[in-house]
C-alpha cells in the first residue's frame, strides 16, 4: 500500500526494524531508501537478510531532532515512512510533534509522510492511542490525502 502512493524521491523509513519494507520500496519503485532504527540487533538482522538499503543506527529523540534532520538533508529525503513509531517517539513529548513537522518543512525536502499507527481502541490508555492521534500530533501543516483506522498518507498543504 505504501508503494502505491509514494510520489516523491528518496525515502526515510523511521523505525525500519529489519528493513524489509525499505528494501521493497527500493526494489519496486527504484527509490533510494535510508532506514533508521535504534535497535542494533534489528539492523544486524536486516544486513543478514541481505537488505541493501542505507541503514543508520539512531535513537530519535523528540527533544533533539537535529541528528535526524541531518540525515534527512544529507540524503535528500522527500518521503518519510513511519510505521507504528511516532506514538513511541513522542510518547512523553506530545507537544513536540508540531515542532517536528514544522522543522521538516522549513529545513528539509520532506513533503510526504506515510503513517501506520495503532488501531483505535475504546479504552486505550496510551497518550497517542491511534493513527488519527499521530496525524493530529503533526499539526495543521499537512493534508491527509487518505486515511483509514490504522493508516494515513499526508502531503504538505498547498502542494
Amino acid at each position: 500500500m505504501v508503494e502505491d502512493n509514494i510520489r516523491g524521491g528518496n525515502v526515510l523509513d523511521i523505525c525500519c526494524s529489519t528493513g524489509l519494507l525499505g528494501q521493497r520500496i527500493q526494489d519496486e519503485l527504484k527509490k533510494t531508501v535510508v532506514g533508521v532504527d535504534a535497535d542494533r540487533k534489528s539492523l544486524q538482522n536486516a544486513r543478514s537478510y541481505g537488505v541493501d538499503v542505507n541503514l543508520v543506527e539512531m535513537k530519535i529523540d523528540a527533544t533533539n531532532f537535529s541528528p535526524l534532520i541531518s540525515v534527512l538533508i544529507k540524503n535528500d529525503i522527500e518521503v518519510i515512512v513511519a510505521r507504528r513509531c511516532l506514538s513511541e517517539i513522542f510518547f512523553n513529548h506530545i507537544d513536540q510533534g508540531a515542532v517536528f513537522a514544522e522543522r521538516l518543512l522549513k529545513e528539509t525536502n520532506v513533503r510526504e509522510i506515510f503513517i501506520q499507527g495503532r488501531r483505535e481502541q475504546p479504552n486505550a490508555t496510551h497518550p497517542i492511542p491511534s493513527c488519527s492521534a499521530e496525524v493530529a500530533l503533526l499539526g495543521d501543516l499537512w493534508v491527509v490525502e487518505y486515511g483509514g483506522f490504522e493508516m494515513a498518507y499526508l502531503r504538505e498543504k498547498g502542494k
